[in-house]
């Protein structure tokens, strides 16, 4: 069995919560354009149900980007660790082995 470092398995975490998140975004965005598709005559509470939504919709948003950014730098960075340490291992390992 592969062992994982522990990058990997926060990463693995965080693509979880990006999905949920994504499935709720994804949910108050289409509260917010069925709200403004709908006829507000005759409801006097649909500006208030629309502001509700857009800033429902705005806190997920802003939710989602965050958790997507973060997955964004971590890969960055897991890729950066993958490269240094293919380069730096056999690098090692020659010298531990006393091969040039």
């Amino acid at each position: 069995m592969a062992r994982y470092s522990p990058g990997y398995n926060k990463i693995t975490a965080y693509v979880c919560c990006i999905a949920v998140y994504r499935v709720e975004f994804d949910a108050y965005r289409s509260d917010l354009e069925a709200l403004q598709a709908a006829p507000r005559v005759g409801d006097p509470t649909a500006a208030q149900k629309l502001e509700d939504a857009q800033q429902r919709y705005q806190a997920h948003k802003e939710k989602f980007e965050r958790l997507r950014s973060d997955v964004s730098i971590k890969m960055k960075f897991l890729d950066e660790n993958r490269v240094t340490h293919s380069l730096i291992c056999p690098f090692v390992r020659n010298k531990v082995t006393g091969n040039h």
